[in-house]
């Protein structure tokens, strides 16, 4: 199988991970299992890492990065920890990474790839950003818009209040955004739409309480 190409970016943090000694590795292994099924899995890896500072050299946004990466690789594989290990271990040799224990660098692969919880939290982020587009932010710009007679030099006979939602979201990595003009009756279906979406969310939630599954919060 050809060896899986790690990115330039992600090398130089995962080359400190595999040649930490093995005391070291081992608490890197003990701080990985208590990570709990998430659905912002970098910055858990951050705070949880953040606790071995010293042994990852003040690196731990590098490391953090560099496992979410092959956490996510690995989440859409649909390969066991130890041959996706395999392939890593290849493309370090081949592209020449000096690891100290090189001997070793499959076997301490597979170990930091064995955790559910983050191949479980790897898939959940990707699910929920899984659509074309993705909302970011939303304001309502509300104006009133004066009504002249026939004579614009009189002061305005009538009025009209105007509401544009503004929503900004993401289109394959491009933040975009459109303005939709509404009326009052348009906010009332927006605002019952809402409550609907979220009296049912909170009705499957019930359902995964009950499956004893772990609600990830978005």
């Amino acid at each position: 199988m050809a060896s899986l190409r790690v990115p330039e970016e992600h090398r130089a943090a995962l080359a400190r991970l595999l040649n930490l000694s093995s005391e070291d590795t081992n608490k890197v292994v003990s701080t990985l299992e208590s990570v709990p099924i998430t659905n912002a899995l970098r910055q858990t890896l951050v705070e949880r890492l953040s606790t071995l500072g010293a042994i990852l050299q003040g690196n731990v946004d590098e490391a953090a990065e560099a496992l979410t990466g092959l956490y996510i690789v690995l989440a859409h594989s649909n390969e066991p920890p130890s041959e996706m290990a395999n392939e890593i271990a290849g493309s370090l040799k081949e592209i020449g990474v000096e690891l100290k224990f090189p001997d070793e660098v499959q076997q301490r692969l597979t170990q930091l790839l064995s955790f559910d919880s983050l191949v479980v939290s790897a898939k959940a982020e990707g699910f929920m950003y899984e659509y074309d587009n993705v909302f970011s932010t939303a304001r309502v710009h509300t104006d009133i818009r004066p009504i002249f007679g026939l004579d614009p030099q009189e002061p305005p006979r009538a009025g009209v209040i105007t509401h544009t939602l503004n929503i900004h979201y993401f289109h394959g990595g491009e933040h975009k955004e459109i303005n939709i003009a509404l009326d009052e009756i348009d906010i009332g279906i927006i605002i019952e739409a809402l409550d609907r979406a979220d009296n049912k969310g909170e009705s499957l939630k019930s359902v995964l309480e009950m499956a004893r599954l772990t609600y990830i919060e978005p």
